[in-house]
């Protein structure tokens, strides 16, 4: 079983495999009809019902440095402003298109009953965040760095269970996980921005739309859902 973790000669083996296999690294960009961020031109952002998202396909800066050629990192900032506790959840992140394509978001971790497993805690993650509490279940992961969120926050076991059998090869990379948004809660006034990985977006699809579930992590409730379109380069 995974763990997170990886082999560094297998990864160097498969980064080379992957390379030697792509003329370039695909990336999701803005639509001509997004919204992009000053100065910012590979951001896109959007505002609903006082939560404010900004995403980037095209930020990798870990390892392996072709990564976009199995995967679709794409970096997202959240602001919450909604006076509600705002719920991060893999499951309710996904790239989708017209034709019914879905990508859901892959959890990076394997779990052990009901706790994340990992060799070792990240005391320092690369994320940037305020006024956020991580998942329980993330403690193992994190350690003291980060407080646990004190309400009802259960995993979901099917949704680990068959995501995270969508991770290629060795990965995902100790730099991915380091900079990877984990799941949990942004209080009402709270931001959080780092990287979610999706299963890589096929050649054939072009246009498609980063769409974001807005739940409140009390209620449980959905009260909105933003929506970005992006397209594939």
């Amino acid at each position: 079983m995974r763990t997170g973790l990886c082999n560094p000669l297998l990864l160097l083996s498969l980064t080379a495999l992957w390379a030697s296999g792509c003329s370039h690294n695909p990336y999701l960009v803005p639509a001509p009809n997004a919204k992009v961020v000053p100065d910012q031109k590979d951001a896109a952002e959007a505002e609903e019902f006082g939560v404010h998202l900004v995403v980037n396909g095209n930020d990798w800066r870990g390892y392996p440095v072709d990564l976009a050629d199995v995967i679709s990192p794409v970096e997202a900032g959240i602001e919450n402003k909604s006076g509600k506790s705002l719920s991060i959840r893999y499951k309710d992140f996904s790239l989708t298109d017209q034709s019914g394509f879905q990508s859901s978001a892959l959890p990076p971790y394997t779990m052990d009953g009901a706790s994340a497993r990992a060799y070792s805690p990240l005391l320092e993650p690369s994320f940037h965040f305020g006024l956020f509490w991580i998942a329980p279940y993330y403690y193992p992961v994190f350690g003291p760095g980060l407080e646990a969120w004190p309400g009802d926050f259960p995993y979901d076991p099917d949704y680990y269970q068959m995501y995270y059998g969508f991770w290629p090869g060795a990965l995902p990379t100790r730099s991915m996980l380091e900079q990877g948004i984990p799941e949990g809660v942004v209080g009402d006034g709270g931001h959080i921005t780092g990287f979610l990985y999706f299963p890589r977006v096929k050649r054939e699809i072009t246009n498609v739309s980063f769409e974001f579930e807005l739940v409140d992590a009390k209620t449980k409730q959905s009260f909105g859902t933003i929506r970005i379109p992006l397209i594939r380069k």
